[in-house]
């Protein structure tokens, strides 16, 4: 996670959105490509600062919270935001791709609505789920769950991502603290 931080200091430093991290007290595992699930987070926490920057005259706060979900084996990672919030009509869509909520903001800061479809596809390739809850006016909350490694694993070669082959991807069991270092 603070690799991802690091990632993306300096965007925050020059902004006016607060970044809020809410991480487990104890240091959760996944067996995970590091490169791609750092890929996930920089987009959804992308997305978020854009829909706070577009939320005019309120508090803006971005929430990361990593979630030990100790009965399902599992690790949720929320991205939070107090920005705008998705209209309920687009809800439904905005993991396809190509889709876009708004369609100005390609024109501008050069979207091209693949990031969350990209998204859904990477948690997907690992094991896991990507859901999002939103209020128009009040904020989004995207949710990701992936499976816990246990922490006597040290690598999982049966978990490849398609299309690729185990040499070209850095598949390994990570602590989140330290997969999303930046």
């Amino acid at each position: 996670i603070h690799e991802v931080v690091a990632i993306l200091d300096y965007e925050f430093k020059r902004g006016r959105v607060r970044l809020d991290l809410q991480l487990a007290k104890e240091s959760l595992r996944i067996v995970c490509d590091s490169i791609q699930i750092q890929q996930v987070l920089v987009n959804l926490i992308r997305n978020a600062k854009y829909a706070c920057d577009e939320m005019p005259g309120k508090e803006k706060t971005l929430t990361l919270r990593i979630i030990k979900d100790t009965a399902a084996q599992r690790v949720r990672i929320q991205v939070a935001d107090t920005g705008i919030g998705i209209q309920p009509q687009h809800l439904s869509r905005i993991f396809e791709r190509f889709y876009r909520v708004d369609r100005a903001r390609s024109r501008s800061t050069g979207g091209s609505g693949l990031g969350l479809s990209i998204v859904r596809h990477v948690v997907s390739n690992h094991g896991g789920t990507v859901t999002v809850v939103s209020e128009e006016g009040r904020g989004s909350t995207f949710t990701i769950v992936l499976p816990r490694a246990e922490s006597s694993v040290e690598t999982n070669p049966s978990t490849e991502t398609p299309n690729t082959s185990r040499s070209n991807v850095a598949e390994e069991t990570r602590s989140l603290d330290a997969a999303v270092d930046t």
